[in-house]
């Protein structure tokens, strides 16, 4: 049976058509600002999940404002070009080492990130600021290789912790406390090595081929986003940490890093996911979740000195680290050391 359309159809009709290549833009648009969370007044978003066995990445982006580069160096980028000399103290401490730079930007070191080599390894204690052009600055550190104290003074090589062991670093004073993690997770991995060095974790070849799967499917993933400037990251389906930085540049340069300590986490858990029958797959509401909670509770200054501002914010359901340059001397300008500025690296945890 024919029916004829009246005009009022037809208008209709024709501004549904119209409107139809809109709806996914549209639609995507909704989508951005759903995913938006206010985090220590910057808005972040946070992007869908890319997985691979018992972990999963949220990349996570910035404002459209964020500027394109990075005003800091990295430890690797140093020790690649050779713009960073690291060596024991003259009177060689066990919690402090030396470093001096030749570069002009400021350098940034990563709590968790691990020194290789000296009279021990040592792992990198709190996020730290190092001026251009240092002499001899010190640097806070823990051992993560208890049965040596010989060797060269000079390190000359790094490598990353585990994000269970960087959180324990950030957490604690005590170096105890730091050696019985380092044991526990050698002894987990059947990692033990004469001198209980941490290095014979990540060395070990089951646990290497294990890290392989997890890194390069999911950072090749990752190079190739641009605009993101941290990760969430979920382990046997549940959200457990974040790692947020000032700027997509130094995201990229600690990605790997970033990415590999979080593998070691999974690895290390994959015999629990392997146990369960049903897999739980992390939500993008409970992602934000942790953006949006890491920014309650009271938040305290743990360490200050002339290129590092170290905080730590805690609440009943997360603990946030985060170290920014004070003002005078930060990228961040005249808001370097205000509560409200983007810090050079957030780290928060799911307790």
């Amino acid at each position: 049976m024919n029916r004829k359309i009246g005009n009022g159809a037809r208008i209709w009709v024709a501004i549904a058509l119209m409107m139809a290549p809109m709806m996914p833009a549209m639609a995507k648009g909704a989508a951005n600002k759903t995913r938006q969370v206010q985090a220590a007044n910057t808005k972040l978003t946070v992007g869908s999940p890319l997985t691979q066995g018992n972990m999963t990445v949220f990349p996570v982006y910035g404002g459209q404002g964020r500027k394109v580069g990075s005003a800091y160096l990295t430890l690797g980028e140093a020790l690649k070009k050779q713009l960073i000399a690291v060596k024991e103290l003259p009177d060689a401490e066990v919690n402090r080492v030396s470093v001096t730079s030749r570069s002009s930007r400021p350098m940034y070191l990563m709590a968790g990130e691990i020194i290789l080599g000296g009279q021990q390894d040592r792992e990198i204690a709190r996020d730290t600021i190092v001026p251009a052009k240092a002499q001899n600055f010190a640097v806070e550190v823990f051992c993560v290789e208890h049965g040596r104290w010989s060797g060269a003074r000079h390190f000359g090589g790094d490598e990353i912790a585990s994000s269970a062991l960087r959180r324990e670093t950030q957490s604690t004073n005590e170096q105890q406390k730091v050696w019985d993690h380092v044991a526990k997770e050698a002894a987990d991995t059947s990692s033990q090595s004469a001198s209980g060095t941490y290095r014979a974790v990540g060395a070990n070849k089951n646990t290497q081929q294990q890290l392989a799967v997890y890194t390069k499917t999911l950072g090749r993933r990752l190079a190739r986003d641009r605009r993101a400037l941290g990760l969430i990251v979920a382990i046997n389906g549940k959200v457990t940490a974040a790692d947020v930085f000032a700027d997509p540049q130094l995201f990229q340069q600690q990605m790997p890093k970033v990415l590999k300590s979080y593998a070691l986490d999974a690895a290390q858990n994959r015999k629990t996911w392997n146990a369960l029958r049903r897999k739980p797959r992390p939500s993008l509401p409970a992602a934000r979740q942790l953006l949006k909670d890491a920014d309650s509770g009271t938040q305290r200054t743990v360490a200050a000195s002339s290129a590092t501002i170290n905080r730590q914010r805690e609440n009943s359901s997360t603990v946030t680290f985060d170290a920014a340059a004070p003002a005078a001397n930060g990228p961040n300008g005249p808001a370097g050391n205000r509560d409200d500025a983007m810090p050079a690296h957030r780290n928060i945890y799911r307790k």
